[in-house]
């Protein structure tokens, strides 16, 4: 992969703001780093799915097995669309 923000933003349907906060962020945890542990694009499929992940933990009762399924297809979703 390897995106720009702008197309990263218009693939996901998100502001360009809103690619470049998470893009900051990820810069920020690789700061010291001589090469970042995953790129900008795994990092974002990641950020979604622990969002996703979140969301069905508070609002689907808390199963642990819910919440992996969920975790794993919100990364796919996202990875397919970023592809």
């Amino acid at each position: 992969m390897s995106f720009s923000t702008i197309t990263i933003a218009e693939k996901l349907g998100i502001h360009v703001s809103v690619v470049e906060n998470y893009e900051e962020e990820w810069a920020a945890q690789n700061v010291a780093l001589p090469e970042p542990d995953e790129s900008f694009e795994e990092f974002i499929c990641r950020t979604f799915a622990e969002c996703a992940f979140l969301v069905q933990a508070t609002e689907g009762g808390g199963n642990a097995m819910e919440c992996l399924e969920t975790y794993d297809e919100a990364y796919s979703t996202v990875e397919e669309i970023l592809a």
